[in-house]
């Protein structure tokens, strides 16, 4: 009972919850993963060369999984591989640009070349972007990474589950932003960095409840949030918040334990849900950022049709209305 007050506390606070304090307190009554605990499980890891995809690949090799580590720098994702085989894992890297969805489909291809079975993917790469770049295809950079490359590498892969675990990394900034699902692409207004960020991460938790709902067969499905963590990412994105909190950031480590502990533990989990220090939390603070099933509809397609696939598995009509009820 005191558990749930203090969580609950710190959950509104925000700073309190975000930040290494929050981790620090929620920490204290975390269970220790067994160390075998992927023993034999093959994970893939998008976005493993730095921060919380790096510190993820190496406690995932300390739990003896055999990973598959994605990132477009060559050198970094062998010096990655190079830390997890320290600790005993086998690991192969594979770079890709996610930001093309062509390139995404044929990692799937390289993938499945390595191996028959995916027992967990955690869809970790992302950026937040200063300016409205385009990619070759036309593709808006923060939609096409943090959106698309995730949509389009599950349903790839997809014919490879079986019990098996997709984890998408969202953030905090969700709550702040609907899915502007009129406007996937950032064509209208101002670009604004902050918020194109937010608006995939809104949208990576609706696809992931989604999911949830189209693999219920083959695999559960989660999206979470690592709190606000010490990263180049956030350095080189956000040099005056870095500035402000930096000595109240968690660590790389820190903010990877829940994909962690979502990849590995063998308690009772939600699929669908939206994790945050390993505790499903609200996916919504307030209601302007639910969307309708018509809107979930869009965006599903939409996704089909950016990044050239056609899933298998598909949400059915009451799966639309059934995520339109998340709270």
């Amino acid at each position: 009972m005191l558990r749930q007050f203090l969580d609950q506390i710190l959950d509104r606070s925000v700073v309190g919850s975000y930040t290494r304090a929050g981790f620090s307190m929620r920490s204290r009554w975390f269970k220790e993963l067994p160390h075998d605990a992927l023993d034999g499980k093959n994970v893939v890891v998008t976005g493993a060369t730095s921060g919380i995809g790096r510190a993820a690949a190496l406690a995932l090799a300390r739990l003896k999984a055999r990973l598959i580590l994605v990132g477009r720098d060559q050198g970094r994702g062998e010096e990655t591989c190079d830390l997890a085989r320290e600790q005993g894992a086998p690991a192969s890297f594979l770079s890709c640009d996610l930001s093309e969805p062509d390139a995404v489909l044929d990692l799937a291809k390289r993938i499945t070349n390595e191996t028959d079975r995916i027992d967990v993917l955690i869809n970790n790469a992302g950026l937040m972007a200063d300016e409205r770049v385009l990619d070759s295809r036309g593709l808006e950079m923060t939609f096409a990474v943090n959106t698309l490359a995730g949509f389009v590498l599950t349903a790839a892969l997809s014919s490879r589950f079986e019990d098996s675990r997709v984890i998408n990394v969202s953030s905090g900034g969700a709550y702040l932003s609907d899915a502007a699902i009129d406007d996937l692409q950032y064509e209208t207004g101002v670009f604004d960095g902050v918020r194109a960020y937010a608006r995939t991460k809104r949208q990576q938790i609706l696809l992931s409840a989604l999911w949830a709902r189209a693999l219920k067969d083959r695999a559960r499905v989660f999206s979470m949030h690592p709190g606000w963590v010490d990263t180049p990412a956030v350095r080189n994105a956000l040099p005056r918040f870095h500035k402000f909190t930096g000595p109240l950031l968690r660590s790389p480590a820190e903010g990877a334990d829940t994909m962690v502990w979502l990849s590995a533990t063998s308690g009772e989990l939600q699929s669908g849900a939206f994790y945050c220090d390993r505790e499903a939390r609200p996916t919504h603070r307030v209601g302007w950022t639910k969307s309708s099933a018509a809107d979930l509809r869009r965006l599903w397609l939409s996704c089909e049709r950016l990044g050239g696939v056609q899933p298998e598995h598909r949400p059915r009509d009451e799966d639309f209305e059934a995520v339109t009820r998340m709270e």
